[in-house]
């Protein structure tokens, strides 16, 4: 009876352990990246040798390039420049321009997909350094775009 008890009882512990590992498992990795913080602002990203610059999304606070625009953000000086550059140099002739209003709605969303496929970068409806290097930027001048790399 006895020896039972403690058979039961091991193999409750064994059970137990086993699930607390397979939940261990199933936690994210610490090693995950953590995402860009939101863009807010623009900045200088590029002085070309022509004297040419291209201005790009930036965080306000630091002005690393480096950052993140998504569905959602709006009311957003970064989204505009994002919007304005789609506008002049990413999207297929026959589109209705958007709207530069500074919200990332719907439309900035697939125009932004649009580009990302075209420009043979990842298509993830998102703005981050991978986009900001594949797309083009309008120069200042109106005298064309560039690409920053």
């Amino acid at each position: 009876m006895l020896s039972t008890i403690l058979r039961r009882l091991a193999t409750a512990a064994a059970a137990g352990a086993i699930l607390v590992g397979a939940t261990l498992t199933m936690a994210s990795p610490a090693t995950a990246a953590l995402p860009y913080p939101t863009c807010y602002g623009k900045r200088t990203a590029a002085t070309f040798p022509d004297g040419a610059l291209v201005y790009v999304p930036a965080v306000s606070s630091t002005g690393s390039t480096s950052c993140d625009l998504r569905m959602g953000n709006y009311n957003n000086e970064a989204v505009k420049v994002l919007q304005n550059a789609i506008n002049k140099c990413n999207k297929p002739q026959n589109w209705a321009a958007l709207v530069v209003d500074g919200d990332f709605g719907q439309k900035t969303k697939d125009y932004l997909l649009w580009a990302q496929e075209i420009r043979g970068t990842t298509v993830d409806g998102t703005y981050g350094p991978l986009t900001r290097d594949s797309l083009f930027w309008p120069l200042p001048s109106g005298a064309g775009c560039r690409q920053l790399a």
